[in-house]
């Protein structure tokens, strides 16, 4: 019986090792490393901002609360008025302050007076801007808090597509370029990753405005262009 009983085993045996030898042979098992190379796509697209968003103000002063608090109301009142007309859109009021004022006599503090301020912000075409801001310091505004611009969704979508296509083709072409001057060719795309950044606004416009002359063009307000950036990286096989 031990005789049989080694056989068995020994054929056992010759039989693992028989078919560890096909796992290793056969490319079935084999465990292959692909050549890839990685390459990141960018590109900017410039738009023309569409929208310029406005913050104005009234600031008026008085010997009293009550004669401030009159003029102020009055003062914004019309102002509002004419930003109504301009059809302004998101007009709100972002500010409003009354606090008293003091001199200085011998070693004390008198009352002098009163000061109050009140502000709205609106957004406006850009082309109407000037001759809005005009209107608006010819019914009482005389405090600019500055004007920041933006471009319409519509136009900011377009730009995000037309950016997210040319990383693209960018990153396709470092790609070629590279794999060509080794002799080699892409065989496929293995991951994509892409990435929109925000809208680069330009700079804010700061400026104070005198009451426009009748007959006088309007004050000029260039708003100027954004950028929209995108970034696609390609993880390609060869």
């Amino acid at each position: 019986m031990k005789p049989y009983v080694s056989f068995r085993i020994l054929k056992s045996a010759t039989l693992l090792l028989f078919c560890s030898g096909l796992a290793l042979a056969s490319p079935s098992f084999a465990q292959t490393t692909a050549r890839t190379l990685t390459v990141t796509g960018r590109s900017e697209v410039k738009v023309a901002v569409s929208e310029a968003i406005m913050n104005l103000g009234v600031q008026a002063e008085g010997s009293t609360a009550e004669k401030v608090q009159d003029e102020l109301r009055n003062k914004v009142n019309r102002l509002i008025e004419v930003l109504k007309a301009a059809s302004a859109k998101d007009l709100q009021t972002t500010n409003v302050q009354l606090y008293p004022r003091y001199r200085p006599v011998k070693d004390t503090q008198v009352l002098d007076g009163f000061t109050g301020q009140n502000s709205v912000s609106f957004r406006v075409p850009v082309a109407q801007s000037g001759e809005i801001l005009d209107a608006a310091v010819r019914a009482g505004a005389n405090q600019v808090g500055g004007i920041q611009f933006d471009i319409a969704r519509s136009d900011a979508e377009k730009a995000r597509s037309q950016a997210l296509k040319d990383a693209v083709q960018d990153a396709q072409k470092q790609g070629q370029d590279v794999l060509e001057a080794l002799g080699l060719k892409i065989k496929e795309i293995r991951s994509i990753q892409a990435q929109t950044g925000g809208v680069e606004q330009p700079r804010p416009y700061e400026a104070q405005f005198a009451k426009a002359a009748d007959g006088a063009p309007p004050t000029p307000v260039i708003g100027g262009s954004s950028k929209v950036s995108a970034s696609v990286t390609l993880e390609i096989s060869y």
